[in-house]
């Protein structure tokens, strides 16, 4: 089975039906074996959104995406330890503050052994390559694999 970890900016260019993103998710839907994986950290951040409030339509769009995945991902102790040395590591190696939303997606990823999908690569190429964690970007068409 390949997991698959969706970045909150992911579902969002999916519910807005960016041709990238829907053929791309279109395609991990299709394969049986795949997981559409999500961290709670994305639905949180999916419904915080000021567009959501008092939005019925794209709430229960929201819902029915969320509801769809194979799996949303709590944050455990070995996610959020991992989180902890993500950031850590890389303020210490490279200067650079990774948010603690961001390290928490990463580090689910780490932990799920799940491809990480986002079109954020400023924050995770990096982290995702450090980790040898794959990672996807639909929308520029780039893959790496370690």
């Amino acid at each position: 089975m390949s997991r698959f970890l969706f970045d909150t900016n992911i579902c969002i260019y999916y519910l807005e039906g960016n041709p990238a993103v829907l053929t791309y998710m279109n395609d991990v839907f299709r394969e049986p074996a795949n997981s559409l994986e999500l961290s709670v950290i994305t639905e949180a951040e999916l419904f915080s959104s000021q567009a959501v409030y008092g939005n019925q339509e794209l709430t229960n769009a929201i819902s029915g995406f969320v509801n769809a995945s194979d799996e949303v991902a709590e944050i455990t102790r070995e996610v959020a330890v991992k989180a902890g040395e993500i950031r850590s590591y890389f303020h210490k190696k490279f200067n650079r503050k990774i948010k603690l939303p961001d390290a928490l997606i990463a580090a689910t990823a780490i932990v799920r052994k799940a491809t990480l999908v986002t079109n954020n690569d400023k924050d995770f190429v990096e982290v995702m390559k450090e980790c040898r964690i794959p990672y996807v970007n639909p929308i520029k068409s780039s893959v790496w694999n370690p």
